[in-house]
């Protein structure tokens, strides 16, 4: 960088203060009256009865002692000492210009990071709620990572009115998870969780009804995040070949990340049989698995549930007047992870 005039002087340049001579070797340097430790022996440069001495050969320093060759007599003058600039002893960097290659590896530490881990992250912990409760931090959490899922969505059942139906219902949608980091502070005290139930599965016609959202309300300063829970798929009575559609996902507020739920899969139909479709997936859990009629008449059984805020999954009838009852979901699911300090 070009500069208008003289470039500025970097590092500290200082006048030794003066020494009298005793008819020794070894003299300590001070400035302004404290010791004075230089860089090295080649910082110094040192005159003697108005001849510049060599470093190391004329003169060698320790700490803040300097050694000549020779004993120095009362007669001798040390005319000074000037040390140059300290390595390193640039004053302080302006802002944006010190980039990462100039900070040498493992120089930066925990306790630079973040206030908190003054004496280090020691262990990390896991607290999970599958059912509405309070959240205590451990002792010692400097922070924690809290995931937050709803209740997955159930699935629709299916009526058939003849023989020569074949029906399948979709999956229920999956709930939706909200992620955020929050400090001790914003936690404060506790928490309080609220677990979203999962949606019930349809008999029949009915449909499959949504999932609860699930909450994570702070004490403290911190905000509320809400993972809300998945839709119920429909249900269906009828004859023909009906295959319905899976049910959408939750979605989710307040997280540093906020995702949806798995939309539920769709029902199939085919000459080859007929299948129901699973239940969508949450952020912890595959969805319920659907029921399925290849080439066999008669009623399905009940679709798989969900778990975790997972969606449940759908059934079918196939060339039957039966009913059959589409899959619960799952209920949500909260995990708060902890980093513990000291």
């Amino acid at each position: 960088m070009s500069y208008i005039g003289r470039s500025p002087q970097i590092g500290a340049y200082s006048k030794l203060d003066s020494i009298t001579t005793d008819g020794s070797a070894s003299y300590t340097m001070q400035l302004n009256s404290a010791n004075f430790v230089p860089e090295s022996v080649n910082h110094l440069i040192v005159s003697v009865n108005g001849v510049i001495q060599a470093p190391t050969d004329s003169f060698t320093v320790s700490g803040s002692t300097i050694t000549f060759a020779s004993s120095l007599s009362a007669s001798d003058t040390i005319d000074f000492i000037m040390a140059l600039g300290n390595v390193l002893d640039i004053g302080v960097p302006s802002d944006a210009t010190v980039s990462t290659s100039k900070i040498i590896d493992n120089a930066v530490t925990s306790a630079k990071l973040f206030s908190s881990f003054a004496n280090g992250l020691t262990n990390i912990n896991y607290q999970t709620f599958t059912s509405s409760g309070t959240y205590t931090p451990t002792t010692g959490m400097a922070f924690c990572e809290v995931y937050c899922t709803g209740g997955g969505g159930g699935a629709g059942g299916t009526d058939g009115n003849d023989t020569s139906c074949s029906l399948a219902s979709g999956g229920g949608g999956a709930g939706g998870t909200a992620i955020k980091i929050y400090s001790a502070t914003e936690i404060g005290a506790s928490a309080t969780v609220t677990i979203g139930s999962g949606g019930s599965g349809g008999n029949g016609a009915t449909s499959g009804s949504s999932g609860g959202n699930s909450t994570f309300i702070p004490a403290g300063t911190g905000g509320t995040i809400t993972g809300n829970g998945g839709n119920g798929s429909s249900g269906y009575n009828g004859g023909g070949d009906e295959a319905r559609r899976g049910a959408d996902g939750g979605g989710a507020s307040g997280g540093d990340l906020n995702l949806n739920g798995e939309h539920g899969h769709h029902g199939e139909t085919s000459n080859d049989g007929v299948i129901g479709g699973n239940g969508g997936s949450s952020f912890f859990e595959r969805g319920g698995l659907a029921n399925d009629r290849a080439r066999n008449d008669g009623s399905g059984t009940t679709g798989v549930a969900g778990s975790k805020g997972s969606g449940g999954g759908g059934t079918v009838v196939r060339n039957d007047t039966g009913t059959s009852t589409g899959g619960a979901g799952g209920s949500g699911f909260v995990v708060v992870k902890e980093f513990i300090n000291g």
